[in-house]
C-alpha cells in the first residue's frame, strides 16, 4: 500500500506544478516492481504479488495522469549479484 500512497500524494502535487520544456511536462513517476511479478518462484507469493500490483497499477495511472502532463512508468529488474544475494547462489 506504500508505493500507492505515496503516488497518490506526489501525483496530487505534480499536477499543480507549471508546465516545462516544449511539450509541457510536468514530471515523471518511477516506480520499481520486480520480474518476480511476472515469474514469482516458490515461496514469493506475497512478494510477488505487491510486485504485480505495481505492474498493474502504472498503466491505469498513466493514462489518469497524461491529460495533466504527468508520465508513469514502472522498471521491473531481475535478480543481480550483491554481497547478500552471493550468499544466496544468484
Amino acid at each position: 500500500m506504500g508505493t500507492f500512497h505515496l503516488t497518490r500524494l506526489v501525483a496530487q502535487h505534480l499536477v499543480t506544478v507549471p508546465r516545462e520544456g516544449f511539450d509541457g511536462e510536468r514530471g515523471v513517476i518511477i516506480m520499481v516492481s520486480s520480474t518476480e511479478a511476472y515469474e514469482g518462484q516458490a515461496g514469493h507469493l506475497a512478494y510477488a504479488a505487491t510486485k504485480g500490483a505495481i505492474v498493474s497499477m502504472t498503466l491505469p495511472m498513466a493514462r489518469d495522469l497524461a491529460e495533466y502532463g504527468v508520465r508513469v512508468v514502472s522498471i521491473a529488474p531481475g535478480p543481480f549479484k550483491t554481497p547478500m544475494t552471493g550468499m544466496l547462489g544468484i
